[in-house]
């Protein structure tokens, strides 16, 4: 399995995770596969650091471990920061190495402030989120032009 491949079971999740540790020469962490668990999970104990994803991951696996294993390389980190400026430059070595091309990372998937980082690094346009205008009549504006008869009673 090389480091373009996307794993998908716990063994081939277990190999990906150690060729992560030896490129980067981080200290070891644990996968925890989880049959049950639909997000991904990072868990840095002094002792014991630990990745918990499977194969119900809403993201994928291979995003999920990405994302997960980006924060392992940021390491502990105040609660409010989790995601920030640190976090995201490691998300973007990560993704740089484990993807040919990093636009094929699902950019869409990760958190707001994330999405725009990698949006801005990688010059890709992210679309605006999908608003029904049966539940959001008033916003609609915002994401589409339309013609100017149909946006009457639309506040």
């Amino acid at each position: 399995m090389d480091r373009y491949s996307t794993p998908t079971n716990e063994h081939e999740a277990r190999v990906y995770l150690a060729k992560l540790v030896r490129h980067f020469q981080t200290s070891k962490v644990t996968l925890i596969w989880s049959e049950r668990m639909k997000n991904g999970l990072y868990n840095d104990s002094r002792w014991h650091p630990q990745i918990k994803v499977g194969p119900r991951s809403w993201r994928g696996l291979k995003p999920a471990l990405v994302h997960e294993f980006a924060h392992h390389l940021v390491g502990k980190l105040p609660t409010r920061a989790h995601h920030g400026k640190k976090f995201k430059q490691a998300l973007m070595r990560v993704v740089n190495y484990c993807y040919e091309d990093p636009t094929e990372y699902p950019w869409l998937s990760e958190y707001k402030g994330v999405k725009q980082h990698g949006a801005r690094r990688l010059k890709i346009t992210v679309p605006p989120p999908y608003v029904d205008p049966t539940i959001y009549p008033h916003e609609l504006h915002k994401f589409v032009q339309l013609p100017l008869n149909l946006m009457e009673g639309v506040k």
